[in-house]
């Protein structure tokens, strides 16, 4: 079967990549496959983020709908009109790139209102799209700066204006928030998800930061190798992922190859080959299949010998190998098994047990909610 066979197209798209295949040639004559078969679809005013690691084939996914690629196979439709042969200063996206790609010779004014400086559009229209546009990115007063007077995130406020004053159907985002630093880039990812409402287009995002993705996003479409692995709500990404690639890109993870004992009212008992036994829910599994066991750090909790374990609840034991503080939480890290197979916990309030006490090298119990746990088939 196809591996995007099953892919749900809403039929209100307004962008859809339909089976499409692009490759490269490498100077020693081989042959890159950037995009293999790759389908999805972007709703009306919808933020989609494609994620992946570098060189899974997002950017090339981006070019091809702008039009900067063209495809080797497949189809683009853009408000169900096919763009394969529309070139790409005819096809209704505009880009914001990583480098923001700004004149340095050109004011604020002249950077926003150059495409409809082209086009031909009067100077009172320009004028009153430029002030619109600049008010929607909180540039109000800066018309008559060069980008070198400009801060990072301003910079990029600029190309964002530039990109939304020709009002397109779509907005295509290539890692903009990448040159900013942590705290800036954080704003910015609510700035950007307000604009895109106030928008009221779609944007398609493109970023290797699965932090951005989950914040930002409708709708995440995880990318490897240049295939589609999997599209989905950023729930359904984090908690429940359709395959181990996907678990450990997406957030800290426990992940463990198991087989299925045993299955029992909705319930199975998972088996690693260290010895490691883990409990939770089954899904159309069969006894003796192998299965990946996704157990994330903050599903486990850190409890004392004496404490009652209620049934909903599975309890590990595992030696204690490192408390790591990270401010806003701890990372407690055990060992389990004759492999030594490392578990963390990530525990969000240190009062929970007394992290302080916990001696390295001795016994420390983890505890997690059954239902917490999420097996796959590989």
């Amino acid at each position: 079967m196809h591996p995007n066979s099953n892919l749900k197209r809403k039929p209100e798209a307004i962008v859809e990549v339909l089976d499409a295949v692009k490759c490269y040639g490498t100077p020693e004559g081989g042959q890159i496959i950037a995009m293999n078969h790759v389908s999805l679809s972007v709703g009306q005013n919808e933020f989609v983020t494609l994620l992946g690691p570098s060189g899974c084939g997002k950017t090339t996914i981006l070019r091809c709908i702008s039009g900067f690629e063209m495809l080797d196979g497949g189809n683009i439709t853009i408000g169900g009109e096919n763009m394969v042969a529309v070139p790409a200063h005819k096809r209704p996206v505009n880009t914001v790139f990583q480098n923001y790609a700004l004149f340095p010779h050109m004011t604020v004014s002249a950077n926003v209102g150059y495409s409809l400086e082209v086009a031909g559009v009067d100077r009172q229209e320009r004028n009153r799209r430029i002030d619109e546009a600049l008010d929607l990115v909180n540039l109000q007063g800066m018309h008559n700066r060069k980008p070198s007077q400009l801060s990072g995130g301003q910079q990029q406020r600029v190309a964002l204006a530039r990109a939304i004053i020709s009002k397109p159907k779509i907005l295509l985002l290539d890692e903009p928030l990448s040159a900013l630093d942590r705290k800036l880039r954080q704003a910015m990812q609510l700035e950007l998800k307000n604009l895109q409402h106030e928008l009221g287009i779609s944007f398609i995002f493109v970023t290797h930061d699965q932090e951005e993705a989950l914040t930002m996003s409708d709708r995440i479409v995880v990318l490897n190798d240049g295939h589609v692995q999997q599209d989905s709500s950023p729930a359904d990404i984090y908690h429940k992922p359709v395959n181990s690639f996907v678990a450990q890109f997406v957030g800290e993870s426990n992940l463990v190859r198991s087989r299925v004992e045993s299955i029992q009212g909705g319930e199975a008992n998972y088996l690693a080959s260290d010895g490691l036994a883990l409990v939770g829910p089954c899904h159309n599994f069969s006894v003796g299949e192998e299965v990946s066991v996704l157990l994330r750090p903050e599903s486990l909790e850190v409890v004392s010998n004496e404490v009652d374990i209620a049934p909903e609840f599975h309890t590990i034991s595992v030696e204690l190998r490192q408390v790591v503080f990270l401010g806003s939480n701890y990372h407690v890290i055990g060992s389990i098994g004759r492999d030594d197979r490392l578990i963390t916990a990530i525990v969000q309030d240190p009062t929970q047990y007394d992290i302080t006490g916990l001696e390295i090298a001795k016994p420390v119990q983890f505890r997690y909610r059954r239902d917490r746990l999420h097996a796959m088939k590989e």
